[in-house]
């Protein structure tokens, strides 16, 4: 290590219990792993997940320093990836999903957890694509008995994907990142639990109009088949984990086109978005069958 890696770190203990901190610490994860920006999600079971902070290059340069932006700038805008995401779309988020089913703390490449041809699906070009990013990758930690910490870091689209280097690199760095964020949130915690607390019903709400989509319209059959193109899931994907052939899945595809009217996965996904941010749907309600008829009335 340098000198400068040194003093950073020193700057870096200097301001851990606030956010001053954040910046500190992607400037020296940029400077050994080239990294465009970062954001910091908070997870808890039963609610829906909290952004924390997102940070990036003030331009394209690696020299110039990072910049925190304020968070409510995203979530106020709808046209903004990060609304989409934090409206409903973060159901489908293969790290969420990957959390709830494997717990172990790590560095995790978005190339760990999805299939190769999840860059192509309509979830990657509304969420990660619409962000310029080239790849991604996060690292994954406990920080209480019911929260886990999510701190994703970005490549843009005019660099490589991360190597294998850089990921056993950034493993390395886990218990720093875990005891320099943990000690940043940890100064935020009873404002982040109730923001968490206050979303619980929102995020059940959310939980049953994924469930009950296309219910209405559906057998329950094509209803697993449409969770799981909503998800990304390739054919491969959706015959493996249903036991069923291929071809079976596509034959399930092209019905659940007809019945909804659409085309492809991606309208089958704007559809889906669409039907969610819909209000005044009834509890366990099928949100396509309010939707639709609005939609041609």
């Amino acid at each position: 290590m340098s000198i400068e890696d040194y003093n950073l770190i020193a700057n870096i203990i200097d301001s851990c219990e606030t956010k001053e901190v954040l910046p500190k610490i992607a400037k020296i994860l940029d400077k050994h792993f080239s990294i465009d920006d970062y954001m910091i999600i908070i997870f808890k079971r039963g609610a829906s997940p909290t952004l924390f902070a997102y940070g990036k290059k003030t331009n394209g340069n690696n020299l110039k320093p990072f910049k925190s932006i304020e968070t409510s700038l995203l979530l106020n805008n709808v046209h903004d990836p990060a609304s989409i995401y934090f409206s409903g779309a973060y159901l489908l988020d293969p790290y969420c999903e990957f959390w709830d089913s494997y717990s172990r703390d790590g560095f995790y490449l978005m190339s760990d957890i999805t299939s190769a041809d999840f860059e192509k699906t309509e979830y990657f070009s509304k969420q990660y694509d619409a962000w310029e990013f080239k790849d991604i990758g996060r690292y994954i930690f406990q920080f209480t008995d019911d929260m886990v910490i999510h701190y994703s870091l970005g490549r843009h689209q005019n660099r490589p994907n991360f190597s294998d280097e850089d990921r056993n690199g950034l493993k390395k760095m886990l218990p720093f990142i875990r005891s320099s964020i943990g000690k940043c949130i940890k100064n935020d915690i009873k404002d982040i639990y109730k923001k968490q607390k206050d979303s619980e019903i929102f995020h059940m709400q959310l939980e049953q109009r994924f469930l009950a989509f296309g219910t209405s319209q559906l057998t329950n059959r094509e209803v697993e088949v449409t969770r799981l193109l909503l998800k990304g899931y390739s054919v491969k994907g959706i015959s493996k984990i249903m036991n069923i052939s291929p071809s079976t899945v596509q034959t399930h595809s092209k019905n659940i086109y007809k019945k909804l009217e659409v085309c492809s996965s991606q309208e089958l996904f704007g559809l889906f978005i669409e039907a969610l941010e819909s209000t005044s749907v009834i509890e366990l309600e099928d949100p396509l069958s309010q939707f639709l008829f609005t939609a041609k009335t």
